[in-house]
């Protein structure tokens, strides 16, 4: 008997650029692979690929035209390249991580809709994303089977919003990498002359709200507080509103941009933090949460959307439509010794609840009862 062969779209798979979705497929496809040897995955890049995410020798990689930089391409990507690569490949079941799935085959399908941030905050997509986004998500929830989310907040959302039965949506959390750990002595003593500082993680997306992380940073120095502002993310500057907050700000100069950070550099980041500052007026889940709380490092996180689930007591919560909420939040971490200390216990503790091993076992588990009913 052939071997099943499961296809699973990997266009997010890029070096150096794995933002939530692609840090996703990556942790859980290297972990998927290896607890299915008897299956093949076929795994569909957009452009040429790293050999790096071809993560076991039951994997292989395509590469379908054209590259998916506009939704014109996505159609013709998913409704018309996949169809003929899966018949091309015998697939048997097709994964995609990102969402999106074809609506052109017979193939069983299981997408993983991580959030609906484009239903909540619609204005912040280009208008042709936008239009996709809007008019075929509600398509691909009801073509995928089970459909599969990030969060508990996710599937509530989802469930209210598209109308897809609760039992038809499975929760397969995100976990945090064993690579973020505590800084030994050794490594927190090469900066110890460094200046404090606050930490954001994220991509400069108007929903991740660094305008008004801006505004409660002006209010925290204007009380006197002495840290500074490390932002790590890409995108400098990716609307007009956000770079006018920035040059108005009277405390600019005690703000440094990062950029994109390597997991190495980010285990520094958060390892000499203050505290990160996730302020986002949505998250499907919040990756940089768990990342923090497995350094060691204090949270302060917005009061909303999947935050306060992936948090629970491990963290300050804020509201994000209030900065002086923010900057309080701020201050009271320095000025209380004790609760810092309390934080960190905690949100190692909450960390160890999050593990991509885990989540890869579900998935495993979901993906051979449906190849079971195929």
């Amino acid at each position: 008997m052939s071997k099943c062969r499961i296809a699973v779209n990997t266009r997010l798979l890029l070096p150096n650029k794995l933002e939530g979705i692609g840090r996703f497929t990556h942790e859980i496809l290297k972990r998927l692979c290896e607890k299915m040897p008897e299956t093949d995955f076929v795994f569909f890049f957009d452009r040429p690929f790293d050999p790096n995410y071809i993560y076991h020798e039951n994997c292989r990689g395509v590469v379908l035209s054209p590259p998916t930089r506009h939704p014109v391409l996505w159609n013709i990507w998913f409704d018309y390249q996949l169809p003929r690569a899966f018949k091309k490949h015998k697939i048997d079941l097709f994964l995609s991580p990102d969402g999106f799935l074809s609506r052109r085959t017979e193939v069983p399908q299981i997408a993983v809709i991580h959030d609906l941030n484009f239903v909540r905050k619609p204005e912040n997509l280009q208008p042709s994303h936008r239009s996709y986004y809007l008019k075929k998500m509600p398509l691909f929830a009801q073509i995928s089977n089970p459909l599969l989310t990030v969060s508990e907040y996710s599937k509530q959302d989802i469930h209210r919003e598209y109308g897809i039965t609760k039992d038809k949506i499975e929760v397969v959390y995100n976990g945090v990498s064993e690579f973020f750990t505590p800084l030994n002595e050794d490594e927190r003593s090469l900066f110890k002359n460094e200046d404090p500082y606050f930490l954001f993680v994220g991509a400069f997306n108007p929903r991740k709200n660094l305008n008004g992380l801006f505004k409660a940073f002006e209010e925290y120095k204007e009380s006197g507080g002495p840290s500074k502002l490390c932002v790590a993310g890409d995108k400098m500057f990716l609307d007009a509103e956000l770079k006018a907050a920035f040059e108005s700000m009277k405390w600019k100069d005690e703000i440094r941009f990062f950029g994109r950070a390597s997991d190495q550099e980010l285990r520094q980041l958060y390892g000499h933090a203050q505290a990160l500052i996730l302020p986002s007026f949505e998250e499907g889940f919040g990756i940089p949460i768990i990342e923090a709380m497995s350094c060691g490092t204090a949270v302060i996180c917005s009061d909303r959307s999947a935050m306060p689930e992936v948090a629970e007591e491990a963290a300050l919560l804020i509201d994000p439509n209030v900065p002086k909420s923010i900057s309080v939040a701020m201050k009271r971490l320095e000025e209380d010794e004790g609760l810092i200390g309390r934080l960190r216990e905690k949100g190692l503790e909450r960390a160890r609840t999050f593990s991509w091993d885990e989540s890869a076992a579900k998935l495993e588990s979901i993906i051979r009862k449906r190849l079971m009913e195929c």
